[in-house]
Formats: structure tokens, C-alpha cells, sequence
């Protein structure tokens, strides 16, 4: 298991209050920020931030699955609902440049 720091945006959290969710990335060369978001109304909220030491990383797509791992055990949160984002995150993760269009993934899920 990784070490991570993790940051809840709102007090009370129910699922139900999203038509989706978000998995975004921000991979830097000293700590790799991952954030789930919630989408209502066509906009995204942050819910959670996890902080991982970049270099402590074995790879980014181990630090995915345990965001997603935690996200489902402590906020019933489906991991299905995010494999789309996680092949798109890992796969763009070396540009630099590369965003993720929140309505363009919000349309994406349904």
C-alpha cells in the first residue's frame, strides 16, 4: 500500500447528490495529486484530493487503483464508473499538455 494524504472538500457526502464522477490526475516531478470529482449540473465538483510523493511511486496506475480501492470501500463509489477516465489518465499522463474536457467525460459515462 501506498503512503498518501487525503483531503475531503465536503461534509457530507452523498452520492446520490452526482449524476457522475470524475478520476483526474496532476502528475508532478515532486507529488502526484489525485482527485475525484462529482458531476451536477454538467459541472465538477472536488470531493476528495489523495496527495502521493511522486517519487515514492512504484507507477501511476498503482495509485489509481488504490484511490479506487479506498473510494469503494469508504464511499460506495463503483469503480466502473471510472475505467474510462483511468485508461484515458494513464495513457495521457506523459503529455504534459493533455486535459480532460469535464463535459466531454461527463457525456462519456452516461
Amino acid at each position: 500500500m501506498l503512503d498518501y494524504r487525503f483531503e475531503k472538500f465536503t461534509d457530507m457526502f452523498n452520492k446520490n447528490n452526482f449524476s457522475d464522477f470524475v478520476l483526474g490526475v496532476d502528475l508532478g516531478g515532486t507529488s502526484t495529486n489525485i482527485c475525484i470529482a462529482g458531476i451536477r449540473d454538467s459541472k465538477p465538483y472536488i470531493l476528495f484530493i489523495y496527495y502521493f510523493e511522486t517519487k515514492r511511486l512504484d507507477s501511476l496506475s498503482s495509485a489509481i487503483n488504490q484511490v479506487l480501492s479506498h473510494a469503494k470501500e469508504k464511499f460506495d463509489l463503483d469503480e466502473s464508473k471510472f475505467d474510462y477516465f483511468k485508461d484515458i489518465i494513464i495513457k495521457q499522463s506523459i503529455n504534459k499538455n493533455a486535459r480532460l474536457d469535464f463535459k466531454h467525460a461527463a457525456k462519456k459515462l452516461k
